[in-house]
């Protein structure tokens, strides 16, 4: 049974302010409620090791790998959203195995499904974030996009590459912007595959020079080279939210720069 969303179903139908319905809960129920929700975090710890296992599985192609791994991973849609689960994960010793069938499964399908699994894991937490890139998801990803073909597969690529980059973890971002990252960007920007994949990467731009005012990081000044042009240009596009994001990318990106002019520099 899915716990959790009982949980939020019955949270949604609770009282609002004034006298409530609801009597004390008697000792009866509140032992089920224990067990319930007892139940509920060894079976999630029993998928997180169950998902470790059978992610980390060497295929050959078979059917019934493709099964196995389809089905741990839809169990993994239904819980990674929640911090702590997708932090235990890690701990497991999940995350390679999860980046390397996001982008080298011989399973389509299975590709997929690990990327939304990423995705959903790896979004405003930095845990999760540092142990992404400490099993070389930049380097998989930035691949994976540049060979895929598939449309879908890019979007959801693309969208990993933003989860992963965005937010309060510094370190991944500051190495893809050092090593070109944000030429890289650039060129999606000038050949989208959809308008889809291009406003993920407005928003990975807008969030990158707000951090940049925040960090007082000047190379993002000197990684630039066309890219302002490119942005320039998507102002004219045809999708309004594209426009939108384009100008609060430059919007923030100009701040950046102003603030970054006027910090005094520090004496040696």
């Amino acid at each position: 049974m899915n716990w959790t969303g009982l949980l939020n179903w019955s949270l949604s139908y609770c009282d609002g302010p004034g006298q409530s319905r609801f009597s004390e809960m008697d000792q009866e129920t509140k032992n089920w409620l224990k067990e319930a929700l007892e139940s509920m975090c060894l079976d999630e710890t029993k998928i997180l090791k169950k998902a470790t296992e059978v992610l980390g599985m060497h295929e050959e192609g078979r059917e019934e790998e493709k099964l196995m791994k389809e089905e741990i991973l839809n169990q993994l849609i239904d819980i990674i959203e929640n911090l702590e689960t997708a932090r235990n994960l890690v701990k497991m010793g999940g995350m390679g195995s999860l980046v390397r069938c996001m982008v080298g499964s011989s399973f389509y399908q299975v590709k997929k499904m690990a990327a939304t699994v990423f995705q959903s894991g790896v979004q405003n937490n930095p845990y999760v974030q540092k142990a992404a890139y400490e099993e070389n998801a930049i380097g998989a990803l930035t691949a994976a996009i540049n060979h895929t073909e598939d449309l879908k597969l890019k979007e959801l690529y693309v969208g990993c590459l933003s989860g992963l980059l965005r937010g309060e973890y510094s370190e991944a971002r500051q190495n893809f912007v050092s090593t070109d990252g944000l030429i890289f960007i650039d060129s999606i920007l000038c050949s989208p595959p959809s308008n889809r994949a291009l406003k993920k990467c407005l928003l990975m731009l807008s969030d990158f020079f707000f951090w940049a005012k925040t960090e007082h990081n000047i190379i993002y000044r000197s990684q630039n080279v066309g890219l302002l042009d490119s942005l320039q240009r998507l102002l004219a596009h045809s999708d309004q939210e594209v426009k939108e994001l384009s100008q609060s990318a430059i919007s923030n990106y100009q701040e950046a720069t102003a603030h970054i002019e006027n910090v005094p520099a520090v004496k040696g």
